[in-house]
């Protein structure tokens, strides 16, 4: 969970407002995200609530069909197998990858100034924030049934990792569960 909330408040579609939020409720960021204790229970449900109320956690919005059983590991992934992952199955990343779903048809289609402004926009700041040397947080991936690899949180640091082609090896939390099929996002 502390991962996914890392991400949000880093986000550029929803960042400023998970910030304000955690702001108006008193919340300090530093103490529940960039400092977090993934074995604080107040701090835990501090980040369920902003995870529900932002992304429809437990069982709406991003995690509809989201299984309770995932199982985490964390992997390094090179190059070539990030540019490999596909996109969530969302129709506009979708028709940013090409219609393949892959981080190397986003990629590609940023290059080429073909892909929506909005996600163009984004990864170029991501682009921006990589040479200057900012860490980014962790990409969130889980496995399908077919040992596909798809993208729950990350899209565009994906995107502009591939883009850049660097770092050479890229650190990925990737969830697994026997029930990952019915993700409706898969």
């Amino acid at each position: 969970m502390l991962a996914f909330v890392r991400g949000e408040v880093e986000s550029t579609n929803e960042g400023e407002k998970c910030r304000r939020w955690l702001w108006d409720r008193g919340h300090d960021r530093a103490t529940v995200i960039d400092n977090g204790m993934p074995t604080d229970l107040d701090q835990n449900r501090i980040r369920a609530e902003l995870l529900k109320t932002f992304r429809g956690y437990p069982d709406t919005l991003l995690f509809t069909g989201y299984p309770r059983d995932v199982k985490w590991r964390r992997v390094q992934a090179d190059l070539g197998e990030l540019a490999n992952f596909r996109y969530a199955n969302v129709p506009a990343l979708t028709e940013i990858s090409g219609g393949t779903r892959r981080v190397s048809g986003g990629a590609k289609n940023v290059e080429s100034g073909t892909a929506l402004e909005e996600f163009d926009e984004r990864v170029k700041g991501i682009v921006v924030r990589i040479r200057n040397n900012e860490r980014l947080p962790d990409l969130i991936a889980v496995e399908a049934d077919d040992k596909q690899i798809i993208l729950v949180d990350g899209h565009g640091r994906a995107t502009a990792y591939v883009l850049m082609g660097m770092p050479d090896v890229i650190e990925v939390l990737i969830g697994s569960s026997p029930h990952m099929g019915g993700w409706y996002w898969i």
